[in-house]
């Protein structure tokens, strides 16, 4: 029921009282159309909606931000033909409704953190906003019975995540658009929203180090244009495709064309992102480190490295390498922080989280590789872990200030950074980054602190 139908039972009522007071027929008779047509634009809108099929299709993968074509088939298989029809897509819009409590509720609790906010030790954080995001709307004055209408639309993923599944909603207004009734139509769809990427300029790894020393193989597949080593004798298992026929013939035994292997330099990426204290839904330390961690990895594919990411999964910790850069973003959209305990507690945890993190990439890949991490945890919880793998290749630390994304952020920034961190940790690293609320991503992962000064 809308504000159109509202009214019309209003008008009645008012008609109706009206006419009982001057005992006038005619107003009777006016008031009694007026509720009568209530039922009838109610049911004419359900049925509209009962026999309606949607079918969607839209790309499996996309970036957050950026828009993606929708392609929608709505199909009327009733007997009868359907009026006003409102064909909503709601793969970003969140159940959860607003109302003037909610509003009063976090007019509330960023009251209490912008006071809490001059007291360093205090520990509330602003609850993220969920408010509802891009929405696309199919309206369909008339579909006849059998027919089909196609529809194409562009929407907007809000935020990076996996969304499995999705819902558009049918509604109908009756009639006359008196009525307002739908219904909510699951389609079995997975889309992968990947972390925003942003262009970097540069960023340090060493070219030097590879995986492992260079030595010659076999090469198996066709095309892959690897450099020519050598020739071997032939060993059973090996592809006719690689027999050098000539020289075969020269030795009186078969022998293979060897190719030499090329190995991409070695680089580590270790994601410690535990959940913000402070932002909204869609820009909070958590989400602009995710950003972060994305452009570091596209930075290195382009590159030619091999890149070895590293994040907490569970009670663990999951390890992905030699893999492709759909893999690595398809892992960063689905990254589950771990829950830690507020700003003054806690401490061991945050301390812990970072060590094991460090420790898995240092077991494998060793000694031999450069690693970037990036995290929002407190600097003194990296001072430790940091310093015992000091020995590994260069060190590369982007920080993403939580603190900045407070309703009011203390002192300046970038100094108040550089006050923060401990000797140790700048003694350990060899390139510093820190992320706040007030840059862009790319302009602070193209300006070291300890090179620029920025």
């Amino acid at each position: 029921m809308n504000r159109r139908m509202v009214v019309v039972i209003l008008v009645a009522v008012a008609l109706l009282a009206i006419a009982t007071t001057i005992r006038s027929g005619w107003l009777y008779l006016v008031s009694s159309l007026l509720l009568a047509s209530v039922p009838v634009e109610l049911f004419s809108a359900w049925r509209s909606t009962r026999r309606i099929e949607v079918d969607r299709e839209a790309p499996p993968r996309v970036f957050e931000g950026e828009p993606f074509p929708v392609r929608m088939e709505v199909r009327n298989s009733s007997n009868l033909g359907s009026n006003l029809l409102e064909v909503s897509d709601l793969q970003f819009v969140s159940r959860r409704r607003g109302g003037l409590l909610r509003d009063m509720r976090r007019r509330r609790e960023e009251f209490k953190a912008f006071m809490n906010a001059e007291d360093p030790s205090g520990d509330s954080a602003v609850p993220l906003d969920d408010t509802d995001h891009s929405r696309a709307t199919v309206a369909i004055e008339r579909i006849k019975r059998g027919a089909r209408v196609d529809a194409s639309y562009e929407l907007t993923a809000p935020r990076r995540g996996i969304y499995e599944g999705t819902e558009v909603r049918v509604g109908s207004g009756g009639l006359f658009g008196g009525a307002s009734v739908g219904r909510r139509i699951k389609i079995p769809t997975r889309l992968v929203v990947y972390p925003a990427i942003y262009s970097l300029g540069y960023f340090p790894f060493d070219p030097e180090v590879s995986v492992s020393p260079s030595e010659s193989y076999e090469w198996g597949r066709k095309g892959m244009g690897q450099d020519y080593y050598g020739i071997r004798e032939y060993v059973r298992g090996d592809s006719l495709r690689h027999v050098h026929w000539k020289n075969s013939a020269r030795h009186g035994q078969l022998v293979v064309k060897e190719y030499q292997q090329e190995y991409k330099p070695c680089v580590g990426l270790v994601v410690l992102l535990a959940q913000p204290l402070y932002g909204t839904q869609a820009r909070n330390s958590l989400e602009d480190g995710l950003r972060a961690a994305a452009s570091i990895l596209n930075y290195y594919t382009t590159m030619g490295c091999s890149p070895r990411l590293v994040f907490p999964s569970g009670n663990g910790f999951e390890v992905i390498e030699d893999s492709s850069l759909e893999e690595h973003l398809e892992a960063l959209a689905g990254y589950a922080a771990p829950r830690l305990a507020g700003r003054r507690t806690d401490e061991t945890a945050r301390e812990r989280l970072a060590a094991d993190g460090l420790n898995v990439l240092a077991e494998t890949a060793g000694h031999a590789g450069s690693f970037t991490v990036v995290t929002n945890l407190p600097p003194d919880a990296l001072a430790a872990p940091l310093s015992r793998l000091n020995g590994n290749g260069g060190i590369s630390l982007v920080l993403v200030i939580d603190d900045s994304y407070a309703p009011v952020a203390h002192g300046d920034g970038v100094e108040r950074v550089r006050a923060s961190i401990p000797a140790s940790v700048c003694r350990t690293v060899v390139n510093l980054y820190a992320l706040t609320m007030d840059r862009e991503i790319g302009s602070c992962l193209n300006e070291p602190m300890n090179i620029t000064g920025a």
